[in-house]
């Protein structure tokens, strides 16, 4: 685990409202666990992000999903489910948990989605901070400022699965949106990959808008401005090196098509 800074373990739970909703955020070292979880009902809705390790997570009705570092995962509140850990694969998660009313409001506006249940999601310094983030503002919270704690974790939720893709799903379409979630992906692999897949550009052009409802020229430009915006909130990379980071030949060019797509320059949307 020595690529990444990783905070120290730990969990913070905190009660809020008239219904007494839980939030809670945390770090667990798993390391030398086998049987984590069997048959275990969550009093809470929680995401739990793999840091590091190895592992199978298994739901009532058998449905079985293997678990690696850089994906994430569901628990939801009452349903039965077991989860084992590679006892040598030094296990590392970070979660966060919502109670079950406000879990299911979220679901049911569609500001969350219910599948996959598991997702890659890149393990990356920024996303283990906003964690950290969360858990210690969850520490010191004010009652009066625990519903911002709350809006906190529903925002990390919704980036985790705004390009969410079930690691069990083979389709030419959502491969091709996996691809295009790399930020920096060129648009000559592009085109090489789909002509690697055996279609003709404009043909597979043409399905991909048909299903995304975007060309994926659009859909790699969105992405772009997705990680972008996540990067000049939740880093201190300088403009130029998240310019190069996602690929732009300049922080110029850069510039102009962020703000071109947002409204406002990258150093006026950091603030």
């Amino acid at each position: 685990m020595g690529k990444w800074t990783l905070p120290e373990p730990g969990m913070i739970y905190r009660s809020y409202g008239a219904e007494h909703e839980r939030f809670g955020a945390g770090f667990l070292d798993k390391t030398g666990v086998t049987r984590d979880l069997i048959d275990y009902r969550a009093p809470t809705w929680s995401m739990v992000f793999v840091i590091n390790g190895t592992g199978r997570y298994q739901l009532a009705n058998g449905d079985l999903h293997h678990i690696h570092a850089g994906q994430c995962f569901m628990r939801f509140a009452g349903d039965l489910h077991s989860s084992t850990i590679d006892p040598d694969s030094a296990w590392f998660e970070a979660f966060v948990d919502l109670g079950p009313a406000l879990a299911d409001a979220l679901f049911n506006a569609r500001i969350l989605q219910r599948s996959p249940l598991v997702w890659n999601w890149n393990v990356t310094q920024e996303r283990i901070k906003r964690f950290a983030s969360i858990r210690e503002r969850l520490a010191v919270a004010e009652e009066s400022q625990l519903g911002e704690c709350g809006v906190a974790i529903q925002e990390l939720c919704i980036d985790a699965q705004r390009n969410a893709r079930s690691a069990d799903v083979d389709d030419p379409i959502e491969e091709a949106c996996h691809l295009l979630n790399n930020a920096s992906i060129r648009r000559d692999n592009l085109r090489d990959w789909i002509s690697s897949r055996g279609y003709d550009y404009e043909q597979f052009r043409k399905l991909f808008k048909q299903r995304i409802g975007i060309s994926p020229g659009q859909y790699r430009i969105r992405r772009r401005m997705d990680r972008a915006c996540e990067l000049l909130q939740h880093s201190d990379h300088s403009i130029a090196a998240i310019a190069y980071e996602l690929g732009y030949p300049s922080p110029y060019e850069f510039s102009a098509q962020f703000k071109k797509q947002m409204g406002l320059t990258p150093s006026r949307y950091r603030g």
